[in-house]
Formats: structure tokens, C-alpha cells, sequence
């Protein structure tokens, strides 16, 4: 009996995951569950199936069985929602109160995590005992259009509630995406310097290291303000320059250097030509020191990146990438820019 209805059940369109998950609540095993490759072994030895269950399956369905493309056997997918019965895709009650549940916090003004963060803490399963969720599953869903009845499949929600969630999506993906993606992962937090988070729905920036919530901000005016900063640093190329070693910045030799020629004009006896000797070598060794400093490399990349460039009426993504490391944003939402050679101005 169990043979024939393995047989069927795939013939009628189930993959073998999902005859072995419907086997575990029909025929649940003592100390052992149904598994896919245990389906797969009876549906394709006919003469294990006979000898193991005494029940032969009739020769033309078990030839059916082996016609059929190998890509079959493989585990279809079952959408969140839905559950196979008697060969058909059929509403899952439980889960599709979740789908509803997702569609209308989206269009109520929800982000995708924390509908994803409500729908953890509350305990909600997504798919057999995975209480996991995360904003790509909650977008994958939103983004399905078989959940309005589309590709054959029962509607749990309606085509007007779809299309509403799709609009939202469209207009969502227009204005953070393409006005946040340039310099989004670059954001800062002024207070400890950990990454900062856009939050959509408030319109602000927040840190989850210290907690500090920037005011509500346009990611529109956000962008231009980071245009305004990038055309300064473009007009006085002047101010930059490379923050990690500054002409009066000294070297271990050149403090050693110090340190003897005080100790020879404290003694009774100078030895001026010694003394003239350590002054000129000290002199000698800190013109190197700058001149190292102005010769670094990314300092002279970030100069030659302001000469060539050229203003543009949309975001200038190439020469934001070229010279900026991170923008740190304040909670008054001013901001400052960290250059790649480490100067923040």
C-alpha cells in the first residue's frame, strides 16, 4: 500500500521531498523518518519495492516512472504558503496568515527586517523548524506573484494588495538604492566609528554599536551634501595632504638626534663643530621626513583624481570612489570626509 501510494504520489506531480515529508505524518516510522533518498531507491527498483512490501506495482507505471527525466527526482520547491495534497498545490492555512501578515505590515510602511525581526521573535516558522528569518526571504516572498494566484497556484492574497506591495517596492528600490548605493556601506558613526544603518522608514541613519540616531535626513539631500563636500575638496586641492606623517611629525632618529644636541649645548665644554654636525644631519633627515609625506602615493592619486575631474549633473560615483574612504555622519546630520590616505576633513 505504501509502494503504490509512493508511485502515485509522484506520478501525480510530487517530488520526492515532498512524498517523504507527507510519509512522515501519514506512515510515521518507530525510530526512523522517511527520507528522499529512500523514495528515490523505491521508485526506481521495482523489484526491491516487490520483494520488500509484497505489493507489485504495475509494470507500466513503474516504466512511467523511469521515462521520466532525471531532473524530476530532484526536490521541487514547495512556496511558502502552500502544501502538496493528493498531487495538488493547496493553501496551508498557518503559513498563509503569515504571507498575509507580511504584505500588510509592507504596505503599512514596514521595512523588510523588521518584519523579518517581528516574525523571528515571535517564534514563526519558515518551513518545517527553521525560525529563522531575514529581509531576503521577506522580499522574496513580497516579490511572488503566486501568492496573488498566479502560475496556477490558489491566491492568498489579493492581486490589488500584490500590485500595491509591488509599487512600494519599485518606488523603494529608486530612492535608497540608486541614491544610497554609492556611499551607503561608507557610512560612519561620529560617536565610535562603527558602520551606520539606513532606516527607511524613519528616514535616519543609526548606529548599532553606540545606539546614536541621527535627525531624519532625505537620502536625497544626504547625497547632496556629499556632492557639495566632494566639489570643495575638488576646488582647493590645497587642504589635502597626507595626515599619517606631517613635516613636524619626528623619527625615532631624528628625536635621537634632539635628545644629543641638548645634552651637548648643557655641557661646560661645546663642541660647536659636533653640535653643527647633529644640527645639519637633524635638518638633512626631517626635509627627507616631509618630503616622503608629500610624495605618498594615495595622497598623490587623490590630487591627480581632483585635476581630471570634471562636474556632472548625477552623482559622481567614480571620483566619490576614488578619493573618499568614509563619510562620518553626526547626529546634526553634518558630515565630514575621510579621504583614502586616512585625512578627515
Amino acid at each position: 500500500m505504501i509502494v503504490n501510494h509512493i508511485f502515485k504520489s509522484y506520478l501525480s506531480g510530487m517530488s520526492i521531498n515532498e512524498i517523504a515529508e507527507h510519509l512522515n505524518t501519514i506512515y510515521p516510522k518507530e525510530n526512523s523518518k522517511w527520507n528522499p533518498r529512500t523514495i528515490h531507491a523505491i521508485l526506481r527498483n521495482e523489484k526491491s519495492a516487490d520483494q520488500q512490501y509484497g505489493n507489485p506495482i504495475r509494470t507500466h507505471q513503474w516504466h512511467e516512472v523511469i521515462r521520466k527525466p532525471c531532473s524530476h527526482m530532484k526536490n521541487r520547491y514547495i512556496p511558502f504558503g502552500y502544501q502538496i495534497q493528493n498531487g495538488d498545490s493547496v493553501i496551508n492555512t498557518e503559513q498563509a496568515a503569515t504571507v498575509q501578515h507580511i504584505f500588510y505590515a509592507y504596505t503599512e510602511g514596514q521595512s523588510f527586517k523588521e518584519i523579518a525581526e517581528y516574525l523571528t521573535t515571535s517564534g514563526t516558522a519558515y518551513h518545517f523548524s527553521d525560525n529563522s528569518w531575514n529581509k531576503n526571504i521577506v522580499a522574496r516572498i513580497l516579490a511572488n506573484e503566486i501568492y496573488c494566484g498566479a502560475k496556477g497556484y490558489p491566491a492568498i492574497i489579493s492581486k490589488e494588495v500584490y500590485s500595491q506591495a509591488a509599487s512600494i517596492r519599485s518606488n523603494k528600490t529608486v530612492t535608497y538604492s540608486a541614491v544610497l548605493k554609492p556611499f551607503r556601506s561608507d557610512m560612519q558613526c561620529a560617536c565610535c566609528g562603527e558602520r551606520l544603518y539606513w532606516r527607511p522608514r524613519t528616514q535616519q541613519w543609526t548606529c548599532r554599536q553606540c545606539g546614536m540616531w541621527s535627525k531624519p535626513m532625505q537620502p536625497e539631500n544626504m547625497a547632496q551634501q556629499i556632492v557639495d563636500r566632494l566639489y570643495q575638496i575638488q576646488q582647493h586641492p590645497e587642504i589635502i595632504h597626507n595626515p599619517k606623517e606631517q613635516c613636524n611629525t619626528r623619527s625615532i632618529e631624528v628625536a635621537q638626534l634632539d635628545h644629543e644636541i641638548h645634552t651637548a649645548l648643557a655641557l661646560p665644554e661645546l663642541d660647536a663643530d659636533a653640535i653643527i654636525d647633529k644640527i645639519l644631519r637633524r635638518a638633512e633627515l626631517q626635509f627627507n621626513y616631509c618630503a616622503a609625506g608629500d610624495d605618498d602615493p594615495t595622497t598623490m592619486q587623490i590630487k591627480r583624481a581632483c585635476k581630471e575631474f570634471k562636474p556632472t549633473d548625477t552623482f559622481p560615483e567614480s571620483f566619490y570612489s576614488s578619493i573618499v574612504s568614509k563619510i562620518i555622519l553626526h547626529l546634526d546630520t553634518h558630515i565630514d570626509i575621510k579621504l583614502r590616505n586616512g585625512q578627515t576633513l
